[in-house]
C-alpha cells in the first residue's frame, strides 16, 4: 500500500492544493487517503480505466461535495460591493455555484480587477455574473449571436483571469 501511496502522491497533493482550501493539510491528507482506500475497493480493472485518473476524479468528487456543502454553510453579511452604479440593481441571492461564492470572498480584487476590463467586458460580467443572466438571454435581449456572447465571456474572463495574475491572486474563474 505504501508503494501505492508514493505513485499517487503528485495527484493526492495536486488536488489537495487545487480544491482542499476548507480544511488543514493534514485533513485534507487524511480525507485523501480514505478517498484512496475506497478508489482500491471500487476500482474496476475490465473497465480500462487507469487506476490514477479513476482516483484523481474519485478526489475531485469528493471536493466537490465539501465545496457544496460548505457553500451551504456561508452566509453573505454584505451585498457585493458595486461597479458602474449596481446600486440599486437586484443582485442574485441564493448562489452556490463555486465561481460566484469565490467572486463573493474576494470581492476587493474582483473589483480592482474589473475596472481594468473594457466596457463592453465590464457589461458582459455584470449581466451574467451579477444579474445572474444566461448567455441565451443576453443575446436575446440585446439582438446578439450567442456565439458572439459566448466569445466575449470568454475574452472577458481571459483579461480578468490576466487581471487576477498581474496582481498574483490565485483565483479560479470559469
Amino acid at each position: 500500500m505504501g508503494v501505492l501511496i508514493e505513485q499517487v502522491r503528485p495527484v493526492t497533493l495536486s488536488m489537495i492544493k487545487k480544491y482542499g482550501y476548507y480544511d488543514s493539510f493534514e485533513e485534507n491528507y487524511h480525507n485523501a487517503m480514505v478517498q484512496l482506500l475506497e478508489a482500491v475497493q471500487e476500482f474496476d480493472i475490465s473497465k480500462q480505466v487507469p487506476f490514477a485518473a479513476f482516483y484523481k476524479k474519485k478526489l475531485f468528487y469528493f471536493y466537490m461535495e465539501v465545496i457544496k456543502e460548505q457553500a451551504d454553510k456561508i452566509e453573505f453579511v454584505e451585498m457585493m460591493p458595486t461597479f458602474d452604479n449596481l446600486k440599486d440593481e437586484n443582485l442574485i441571492e441564493q448562489d452556490k455555484s463555486l465561481d460566484k461564492i469565490i467572486w463573493r470572498e474576494n470581492t476587493e480584487d474582483i473589483q480592482r480587477a474589473l475596472l481594468k476590463l473594457t466596457p463592453r467586458q465590464q457589461w458582459f460580467i455584470r449581466e451574467h455574473f451579477y444579474k445572474g443572466k444566461k448567455v441565451q438571454q443576453i443575446a436575446k435581449e440585446n439582438d446578439l449571436h450567442p456565439q458572439t456572447v459566448t466569445k466575449l465571456k470568454a475574452r472577458a474572463l481571459g483579461a480578468l483571469r490576466a487581471q487576477l495574475r498581474n496582481e498574483n491572486l490565485q483565483f479560479r474563474i470559469n
